[in-house]
């Protein structure tokens, strides 16, 4: 269960890819006005409203069918984590959004977009290690791999780290007892800059690796910040009474900016 739950997040956070429409389309600009009933429990339990803008901000109608949508599933299963305290607010603000009269719906700012990509990022990037069955570096550095690498960015095979050929060195097992070093398999037992590395079996001593880092996708900049021709919706969770808070920020009288709407 938990494994399919992972997949879930990791599905959508590495493999969902989105292009950038030109425009917000004058017909959607008119069905942000318009209400209509709130069919996503989700957002009905966790937001307290009962009506929703007649289009989403990943413009769909149909609510059945956001549902569906591997963002808005993705999303749901981060938020039973509890990374973000804003999750919720992300989400329905994105998928089924209020319509604040007499502005109409109001797309997301993006300080509410990153506040949750900064506060869940170590957990979907977890996620993405444990998927990746550990092939994968969660920094730069690098220090925290130990997957089966053994081969150089050019493709040179790897000596091991138990062995001095063909080059004699003194960073093995026992010098270095919680880095790693097993078979020939990249590591970064002194914190390279550039990530792990390994000794490696032709004239050159040593090389980095191809080690790729693992990847979490957040769209935070498809979302507007706040202007004198932008309004957005922001959020702030107020603790002492357990709710979460509207804020309009910037201008909601003004046009709606041609800010970038994802299309996937």
């Amino acid at each position: 269960m938990a494994k399919a739950i992972v997949a879930m997040l990791l599905l959508f956070f590495t493999n969902v890819e989105m292009t950038i429409s030109s425009a917000v389309p004058a017909k959607m600009v008119q069905l942000l006005r318009e209400k209509v009933p709130l069919n996503i429990e989700f957002c009905r339990l966790a937001m307290g409203y009962s009506e929703t803008a007649k289009i989403n901000f990943m413009q769909q109608t149909n609510q059945s069918l956001v549902q569906q949508d591997r963002l808005f599933k993705a999303l749901l299963t981060l938020s039973k984590f509890g990374c973000s305290e804003l999750t919720e607010a992300y989400t329905c603000a994105t998928y089924a959004p209020p319509v604040i009269a007499p502005y109409g719906a109001l797309p997301p700012c993006r300080s509410l977009c990153k506040n949750v990509k900064g506060n869940c990022d170590a957990l979907t990037t977890a996620m993405a290690k444990h998927l990746a069955n550990g092939e994968c570096k969660m920094t730069t550095e690098g220090g925290d791999y130990r997957g089966k690498v053994s081969q150089t960015f050019d493709g040179v095979k790897c000596q091991a780290w138990d062995t001095q050929e063909p080059h004699r060195h003194s960073v093995t097992a026992k010098t270095h007892p919680n880095d790693g070093l097993e078979s020939n398999y990249c590591r970064n037992p002194d914190g390279e800059s550039k990530g792990p590395w390994c000794y490696t079996t032709s004239g050159r001593r040593w090389d980095y690796c191809a080690v790729p880092k693992c990847k979490v996708q957040f769209y935070c900049n498809y979302f507007p910040e706040p202007s004198e021709n932008q309004g957005c919706v922001d959020y702030t969770y107020n603790r002492k009474e357990a709710k979460l808070e509207l804020l309009v920020r910037g201008n909601p009288r003004a046009r709606i900016d041609p800010w970038a709407i994802p299309e996937y």
